[in-house]
């Protein structure tokens, strides 16, 4: 007699809420069900889990109950009492029935393991993938006691429980196990009951889980902070700290807490400065404020109308403390980098990418990992204005990639992997399935980088990608509505001795002129 669940979507199977526990003794399943016009049919599935431990899946058949109106006491009608029953044309089984509609109850599959390419030395598993109604994952990040929290592009926040996983390497699923859902004896994860969806940054800091909101700057977008206050491990009060706007894949990105214990923002190039609630200015300092746009030569804007009127500082990395009260405006320049990297001692990477429409354009330029600094201005700017690579003015990239979809980056330092790949940046690239390295190798006051393929698979819409607290490289799939899937990538031979990413031979002279970015007389050449 409780409603569970409904939908109207004839391609695809809806889902009800799991963990519906059904105490013995008999039960009716109800369905209302209606038709548009045209040829209709009705399907339903129940997978029960019985008490002794075994299985068992009830499909809807030739011997259900069907009527033309609902019987007295629907939804829980009288069954010695009922109507007499229409007739029902079964139109076979699921997998080959003779309708126009598919299996729509097919399970759904995230690319087999064996059907992704990895460097030598590494296994890629397959741990779970998303099935109907659990969204299209766009990030994700590590919390305690093996949560790990993740967010579809349009949905609610989800939780994960690896902790068996970080234990020990991966063991298949057991015979019996649901097919597709996962191969690893993972749960499906859990919705988690607060009003943030659509995020696409995460970060575990300060007891809480930092959220960054893709919506509009009047409604949900923005700096959000969920937080553990009794110290339960239960995540129990959420506040909206900072607004920021607008709801577009431009818009809010990537969170990470630096070694200093700043909490440190990325946003796209659409995104305006960030406001308190009530529409307050919270930047506190601001060494930008002298950057404007000049152009010799007539800019010539994106004829489709990308960015039209979108300036300086276009995308920013923001630094922020606990409390997401006072913001500094650390970098500017960069068009839509979608996710930053921290090292033990402070240096900020990230991995952006021009209109890929534009190229062939004189002012084109590839997709560049970016080593964000203090000060530092990447010369982005829309249409044919922006600056190119050699402009003195204009901080030049760590490394030009090929055509790519700039998405998650990870440091490979401390983690299980070989001692070379402590020494790199993982670079995720949604639209051509892979990820990529930048062997980072110390330059001057900065670094330069060598371009390594690792893994790439057919259908392996890489997002975001994080070592775990067990050194491996876990990574989901997802975005745009396409099937998502959470990964991990392990060594043969993990590394028992995790390094940090070597200094700059320079860097005490770059440190020099980062202090003095903002002050009255400062002179960077």
């Amino acid at each position: 007699g409780r409603p569970h669940g409904g939908g109207n979507d004839w391609s695809r199977a809806q889902p009800v809420p799991t963990g519906m526990r059904l105490e013995p003794g008999w039960h009716a399943l109800a369905v209302e069900a209606w038709n548009d016009g045209g040829v209709a049919g009705m399907i339903g599935r129940l997978d029960l889990q019985l008490a002794d431990g075994n299985r068992r899946v009830l499909h809807t058949q030739g011997d259900w109950l069907a009527f033309g109106e609902a019987p007295a006491g629907w939804p829980t009608p009288d069954l010695d009492a009922l109507p007499e029953a229409m007739g029902i044309h079964s139109f076979g089984p699921t997998e080959g029935h003779a309708g126009p509609w598919g299996n729509v109850m097919a399970p759904k599959v995230a690319p087999a393991p064996e059907s992704i390419r990895v460097a030598p030395g590494f296994v890629v598993e397959r741990l779970y993938s998303a099935q109907h109604g659990e969204g299209s994952w766009v990030s994700m990040t590590f919390g305690p006691d093996g949560q790990l929290f993740l967010s579809p592009q349009s949905g609610a926040l989800m939780r994960f429980d690896v902790s068996a996983l970080l234990q020990q390497d991966l063991r298949p699923a057991p015979a019996d196990a649901p097919p597709g859902a996962h191969v690893a004896g993972l749960q499906a994860p859990q919705r988690m009951a607060f009003p943030v969806r659509n995020a696409q940054g995460l970060e575990w800091a300060y007891d809480s889980l930092y959220v960054n909101v893709v919506a509009p700057a009047d409604q949900d977008g923005g700096f959000h902070r969920i937080q553990d206050t009794d110290g339960d491990g239960r995540l129990d009060q959420h506040e909206h700290l900072v607004r920021f706007g607008p709801p577009t894949e431009h818009g809010v990105h990537g969170i990470r807490l630096g070694p200093d214990g700043a909490l440190y923002v990325i946003n796209g190039n659409y995104v305006k400065p960030p406001t308190d609630l009530e529409g307050n200015s919270v930047l506190i300092d601001d060494p930008m404020t002298r950057i404007g746009e000049d152009v010799l030569i007539e800019r010539y804007w994106d004829p489709r109308g990308h960015a039209h009127g979108i300036m300086h500082p276009a995308g920013v990395l923001y630094r922020t403390d606990a409390e997401g009260k006072n913001w500094q405006r650390i970098a500017t320049g960069m068009r839509n980098c979608y996710d930053i990297d921290i090292s033990s001692t402070g240096e900020i990477f990230s991995y952006d990418a021009d209109m890929e429409w534009d190229l062939g354009m004189p002012w084109y330029r590839s997709p560049r990992v970016l080593h964000l600094i203090p000060g530092g201005e990447y010369g982005w700017r829309s249409g044919s204005a922006k600056w190119p690579e050699q402009y003195p003015d204009s901080l030049p990239p760590v490394l030009e990639t090929d055509l790519s979809s700039p998405v998650g980056v990870e440091l490979g330092e401390g983690s299980r992997f070989p001692a070379r790949y402590q020494q790199a940046l993982f670079l995720g690239d949604w639209a051509w399935g892979r990820i990529t390295v930048a062997m980072l190798e110390p330059d001057g006051v900065t670094y330069s980088a060598r371009y390594e393929d690792f893994l790439q698979g057919r259908g392996v819409t890489v997002t975001d990608l994080e070592f775990g607290p067990d050194g491996n490289l876990w990574f989901i799939i997802g975005g745009r509505g396409t099937q998502s899937g959470l990964y991990r990538v392990r060594p043969l031979q993990p590394n028992p001795a995790p390094t940090r990413l070597a200094d700059p031979p320079r860097l005490a002279e770059r440190q020099a002129l980062e202090a003095a970015v903002g002050t009255d007389g400062a002179v960077l050449e």
